[in-house]
């Protein structure tokens, strides 16, 4: 394989097969490490080092997306989700390209967008020799995180410097080893294609993470280089046949994250507090979004992107959520889990070698739990963060959050601070940050900040319970009514109040009896008594939770024969499947027992919307409701696949092993979400667009001619 090291295959050279619930085709392998001895034995087909190479510069990534290079003339494909950041940008007040839709028919009227920009990976290399030296026989435990971390971003940095290339410098399996990553960036990018938001979001968030889909979840790019269109040498061809059942199909792209290598201790404690408080603020979030963009159509228009992408966040985390509630699957991960355990501690060897790293994860999460100090942490946040974190009180809104509130922690701390040596001080607690939020005239954010606080109080009456600070804080009102007393009556947003208090100093912020005030003072005393708290009882396990993670991991390597790979990070990785429908299992939106078929048609798209009466989420614009008679109703539409992906995959190819695109990954299914911590190809499937929908719109819905031509060359 050229430019890219093979010293990374000895590491993931097999999928494992976890338990009863993981099958083959599970993995998203990184491209120095590809299983194509497990592809040729299932599918009969092996990638060869150049077939890879090709697949691997084709491939380019987004901010937390994955795209491609379609033309040999820098075109790129997408989803419509991914470029709408984009399509919003170069929307006008008269031309709403979201609404509308978008296409250049001459490369002249291509728009640059003025936010994107996009990276395709040249190489990688393993960097954990240089990594690991700067770990010293007497450094504690507690620095090694760090100082490893340090190396790491030293060497991007020094790669970055000398080759003119965008680096990363990543450790994989938590730090057992660390690969450089380097990209060539492009910031030329401009829009080609766009379709409507109607039919590319069809069935809007009813549908998202359900099958049968019937989207239209595509946009068209173009990379340019000094003013001219990329030629890009690496790109995928159009593939005329499509897709079949039982197809060998893959999709590079770049997975966000998953934790399917985590210690039971460490996903049970997801389960019982980060997922609960997680999916209650984005319900507040959602909620909140929704109800501002009921004021107005303009206000409508500002929010929609946002209102979509954090609708697709809750449901994705409820999806997540409902693995770890799975007793099917936590009896599976814990089953793993002892068998690699007992091999370890059985094994004098090994034993002395690795000792028992699970117990000391475990010991880092009890602390957490005692007390629920992990949930007061998260309301009361550490007020005075060391000077390396960079963070100024306006992002330490814990539980009181809002403008005013903000304003008034300023006022709290600044005593504090001030008694703190400039070299500790965080930045955004400088002298000269504290006298320019204070001093400047404000905005009248009343309303938004009892709406906030109000939701906050809440979660934390709701969270914390019977805890001392509730009672202190509410002191026997209503999250409301608390908010409101607070708001309504602090003079915190009269400059001149704020002017006074600030230079009064301690003693004049300790007597203030201004309301708002008062409850800082309270937050900011219970923050800095968790911290305390915090740096007694949980901090010094942090170091061996960290060490024990990379232990398990070489643990792993020495009695599995180096079959895991590792997890997700945002790197580009290669997952393999097949064309493959599923009997619904009761968690969509198909009857239970249903067969669900590995295709649906154009047809069945303009029948659900009929369904529908064309309104909500099942509107057809008008270029698909006038071209009706046009098309080939029997054209496939949307497909699934038994491809691994998670978010981050979202406008990856679908192609064939001629590294033809047959599709468009554009969505998972709801029964795939858990695969964040554990695939099971039974149920789990990748939904793209078929590409053969995409030469039909192109050709006889939107009069995309000259487009649909470069596909085909």
């Amino acid at each position: 394989m050229t430019k890219i090291t093979k010293s990374f295959l000895l590491l993931c050279v097999l999928v494992a097969a976890l338990a009863t619930l993981a099958t083959a085709d599970d993995g998203v392998w990184p491209f120095n490490a590809i299983p194509k001895d497990k592809i040729k034995a299932r599918y009969g087909f092996e990638p060869s080092d150049e077939w890879l190479d090709h697949v691997r510069t084709a491939t380019v990534r987004f901010s937390g997306a994955t795209g491609s290079f379609v033309s040999p003339d820098g075109l790129v494909m997408t989803n419509h989700h991914v470029a709408s950041s984009c399509i919003h940008d170069v929307s006008t007040d008269s031309r709403d390209y979201m609404k509308a839709g978008f296409y250049a028919s001459t490369r002249a009227e291509e728009v640059k967008c003025p936010k994107m920009s996009v990276r395709v990976l040249q190489s990688i290399e393993d960097i954990t020799p240089k990594v690991k030296a700067a770990i010293t026989p007497e450094m504690p435990q507690a620095n090694v995180a760090r100082a490893e971390e340090k190396a790491a971003a030293t060497l991007a940095k020094e790669c970055q410097s000398t080759s003119q290339l965008s680096c990363d410098a990543l450790p994989f399996y938590s730090g057992a080893k660390y690969f450089l990553y380097k990209y060539k960036t492009y910031d030329d990018v401009r829009l080609v294609f766009a379709p409507e938001t109607a039919i590319a979001f069809f069935g809007g968030d009813p549908d998202n993470f359900e099958y049968p889909r019937y989207a239209f979840d595509v946009t068209f790019l173009r990379v340019y280089e000094a003013e001219k269109p990329l030629r890009s040498e690496s790109y995928f061809k159009w593939s005329k046949a499509g897709a079949k059942d039982g197809q060998l199909v893959f999709v590079p792209g770049h997975p966000g994250s998953s934790a399917r290598l985590d210690t039971v201790a460490r996903l049970e404690f997801m389960r019982d507090f980060e997922y609960p408080l997680q999916l209650d603020r984005q319900k507040r979030f959602v909620e909140n979004t929704i109800k501002r963009s009921a004021s107005s159509e303009e206000t409508r228009r500002k929010l929609e992107e946002s209102l979509f992408a954090s609708q697709n966040t809750l449901k994705a985390t409820k999806g997540f959520y409902s693995g770890l509630l799975d007793k099917e699957l936590m009896t599976a991960k814990a089953e793993q889990e002892n068998r690699l355990r007992q091999a370890v501690l059985s094994d004098p060897k090994l034993k002395t070698q690795f000792g028992d790293p699970w117990k000391d994860i475990a010991d880092h999460y009890k602390a957490m739990r005692e007390g629920n100090l992990y949930l007061h942490r998260q309301f009361f946040p550490d007020p005075l963060p060391a000077a390396t974190e960079r963070r100024g009180p306006g992002s330490i809104a814990g539980v009181l959050p809002g403008m005013l509130p903000a304003l008034a922690r300023y006022l709290v701390l600044a005593p504090i601070v001030k008694a703190q040596p400039e070299s500790e001080r965080d930045p955004g607690m400088s002298d000269e940050s504290i006298r320019k939020h204070l001093f400047s005239t404000v905005r009248d954010t009343k309303k938004s900040d009892v709406e906030m606080l109000t939701a906050s109080l809440a979660q934390m009456a709701k969270s914390l319970k019977d805890a001392p600070i509730v009672a202190r804080m509410l002191n026997g009102r209503s999250p409301e009514q608390a908010a409101r007393e607070w708001i309504e009556n602090t003079q915190v947003g009269n400059a001149e109040f704020r002017k006074q208090l600030y230079e009064g100093g301690k003693d004049a912020v300790e007597k203030s009896t201004d309301p708002l005030i008062v409850a800082m003072r309270l937050q900011v005393e219970e923050a800095l008594r968790v911290k305390k708290e915090w740096t007694m009882k949980v901090a010094p396990l942090a170091g061996p939770a960290q060490a024990a993670r990379t232990k398990i991991a070489l643990a792993r390597f020495a009695v599995e024969g180096l079959k895991s790979c590792p997890d997700a990070n945002l790197t580009l990785r290669l997952s393999y499947g097949a064309v493959k429908g599923y009997l619904e299992d009761g968690r969509g939106t198909a009857p239970k027992g249903t067969k669900l078929a590995p295709f649906t048609t154009i047809a069945q798209a303009y029948e659900i919307a009929a369904k529908h009466g064309n309104k909500n989420n099942y509107v057809l614009p008008d270029s698909w409701l006038k071209a009706k008679n046009k098309v080939n109703p029997k054209v496939p539409f949307n497909l699934i696949s038994t491809n691994d992906i998670m978010p981050g995959n979202s406008g990856s190819p679908l192609i064939n092993q001629n590294a033809e695109i047959v599709g468009l990954i554009f969505d998972g299914n709801i029964q795939g979400l858990p695969g964040r911590f554990q695939f099971v190809e039974r149920y789990n499937r990748a939904v793209s667009v078929d590409s053969r929908a995409i030469t039909e719109a192109l050709r006889n819905i939107y009069g995309a001619t000259a487009l649909a031509e470069e596909l085909a060359k």
